[in-house]
């Protein structure tokens, strides 16, 4: 692996190197002073860090927190979108996220980055995360909260609560709203 960043991660972005990349690369070569690590897009809301601080108290023994997609396992590269710019390393089985939210440990980091350096190379993250999981034997959870972290949806004011997280809530000023909604501030449009 080169000295200044993790391989892209996201090969459908053009960059070669990512905001994924350096955070990984920050977190898992710079910055290892800490046990779990919060990754998270700007497209999530949560409604604040009490929210995060309570899934942690109830996971504290997984290596990665993330949403789970319906068909988890995969059989082979070719199976699902995306798996056509994955060259793994090594045989399957293989599994995919979402993971524009994730919890993820200093060892499951430490093992991206081996990875990294032994094969000057990563491959998707949403296929990174879990499969490196399965390959190494460390625990992979979904908390209920992550139920609405999902690739597309329109919410309703009313769809949310003070303990789970969404995806995407791309309008960045909406969870200012969504927040004084949960506080009791602003009443309910929908």
């Amino acid at each position: 692996m080169n000295t200044c960043s993790i391989p892209n991660t996201i090969p459908t972005v053009s960059k070669s190197i990512t905001g994924w990349s350096k955070a990984i690369y920050y977190f898992s070569t710079i910055n290892k002073n800490y046990s779990n690590i919060w990754f998270i897009e700007d497209d999530i809301f949560f409604n604040n860090e009490q929210s995060l601080i309570n899934i942690d108290s109830k996971y504290i023994d997984a290596y990665l927190l993330s949403n789970k997609t319906n068909n988890n396992y995969v059989s082979g590269p070719k199976d699902f979108w995306q798996w056509e710019h994955l060259d793994i390393r090594f045989k399957p089985p293989y599994y995919r996220a979402l993971v524009s939210i994730v919890r993820m440990t200093s060892l499951l980091l430490s093992k991206i980055k081996a990875y990294a350096n032994e094969h000057n190379r990563v491959f998707y993250i949403e296929a990174l995360f879990p499969t490196l999981c399965s390959k190494y034997n460390l625990k992979h959870d979904t908390p209920t909260e992550f139920r609405n972290i999902v690739f597309r949806k329109d919410y309703l004011d009313k769809d949310f609560n003070k303990s789970c997280l969404y995806h995407p809530v791309k309008d960045t000023d909406k969870h200012v709203y969504y927040r004084s909604i949960l506080s009791g501030k602003t009443q309910l449009k929908n």
